[in-house]
Parts: structure tokens; sequence; C-alpha cells
């Protein structure tokens, strides 16, 4: 079964509006949980909370993140985070191994750096790193 134009509009439209509201709903909430996780580490060092060049950098990682991953100002993304591990084997193909694995080991315990793939072709452009 082929698509329509009209088809590909109406998917396009939707994610639009998809896209939109998840970034409006839930990219303050991720900001918020990324700088209490950084106050929290870096303790010594409590005027980052009132630094205004440092919190225009976290929003702006955010949606970075937010962009790669939903797509750019709504448009499909290009690029899709590779980070699934659980119950995953290691494949060279997709990942690298972090310096303390255990070289023997087959199955992954947890993804330390996620991969980047080209959604168009699927060709992985970075390798996830994990710790086997």
């Amino acid at each position: 079964m082929e698509t329509s134009d009209s088809d590909d509009l109406m998917d396009y439209s939707i994610y639009r509006i998809m896209y939109r509201q998840a970034k409006n709903n839930h990219g303050i909430k991720n900001a918020k949980d990324v700088t209490t996780q950084i106050w929290e580490t870096l303790f010594d060092f409590p005027s980052l909370k009132t630094c205004t060049r440092f919190n225009r950098f976290i929003l702006d990682c955010v949606d970075v993140i937010w962009d790669l991953v939903a797509g750019i100002d709504g448009r499909m993304p290009r690029l899709k985070l590779d980070f699934e591990c659980i119950g995953i084997c290691f494949d060279p193909t997709r990942h690298i191994r972090s310096t303390d694995s255990n070289m023997d080991r087959k199955e992954i315990k947890y993804c330390i750096w996620p991969g980047l793939i080209n959604i168009h072709d699927n060709q992985h452009i970075t390798k996830a790193i994990m710790c086997t």
C-alpha cells in the first residue's frame, strides 16, 4: 500500500503537534531535573543556582537534545539515540566496550553513553559505549 502526499502531510502535521506538546510540557521539567542533579553533585558551588549563563546553557542543552531526538522545530528527526541495553548482547557493530567491562561477557550491564543512528539509512554515526 503506497502512501499519498496527503497521508504524509497528515503524519507530518500530527508529528508537529506532538513535538510541540512534548517539548513544552517536558522540556522545562527535564532542565529542572538536570540542574537539580548538577547542584546536588556540585554542592561546593552554590553560586551555580543563580548563575544566569549556566542556567541558560542547561536550557540550551536540553533544547538541543529534544531537537536531536524529536526533530528540529517539529520536522521529523534525522537522528535517534541508541541506548537500549536491557536483555541485549554486546554487538561490535553498534557498541564500544567501556574500560571497566568484562571482555568475556556478552550481556550488557548498562549504557554509559548512547550512540547516534541516522534514521534515513539506519547507519551508526557514533557507537554506544556499554559496560559488559
